[in-house]
């Protein structure tokens, strides 16, 4: 099943059967809460922020297992130019009943401007002993060696800069085309 969440005004999913299960969606603003009901369920969630301009995003987000066995992936990737701001905060909880549960956090932000701000926390809230978790979150700007690299193959420095947002940003897009992952 794959869901296009950018335009819901819905706050809570919740994910009752097995098989895997995609959400997707661009620029959402808000605190949407992921809860997994089921056994064998396998949830990835995809967010992407292009921030341009004086643009500011919010964004808190839930993974909550309720029961054993099941996944969840999370992959958020921001752009941010100019004076755009994201503040994000993730958080996972898995309830002691939920025994052999994997789940992931991931908040990859790329900064192209000086002025761009990004403020990531993200959290586990673990219960039960035996599940494997991992959260992560980080900030960087192009990398000038690659950038350096692109320019001294004769492409211009825009379209360089724009070949490094393209290849960070694919992974996402990916997804949202094929309705995959």
């Amino acid at each position: 099943m794959f869901k296009n969440i950018t335009e819901d005004n819905q706050t809570k999913y919740t994910i009752k059967e097995s098989g895997k299960h995609i959400f997707y969606f661009e620029n959402k603003s808000g605190e949407i809460t992921f809860s997994i009901e089921s056994e064998k369920a396998k949830v990835f969630i995809f967010g992407l922020y292009q921030g341009k301009e004086k643009n500011k995003f919010n964004l808190k987000t839930n993974q909550h297992h309720k029961y054993p066995n099941s996944e969840s992936h999370l992959l958020i990737k921001t752009v941010l130019d100019n004076e755009s701001q994201f503040d994000y905060e993730g958080k996972i909880r898995i309830e002691r009943k939920a025994q052999k549960t994997q789940a992931s956090l991931k908040n990859q932000n790329l900064i192209i401007s000086d002025n761009a701000k990004v403020s990531t926390l993200p959290q586990l809230e673990i219960l039960p002993n035996e599940v494997k978790c991992s959260h992560s979150a980080t900030v960087s700007d192009l990398n000038k060696a690659q950038l350096y690299f692109l320019m001294s193959r004769g492409v211009s420095e825009s379209d360089a800069k724009n070949l490094l947002i393209q290849g960070f940003i694919e992974e996402i897009l990916k997804v949202k085309e094929t309705k995959n992952c």
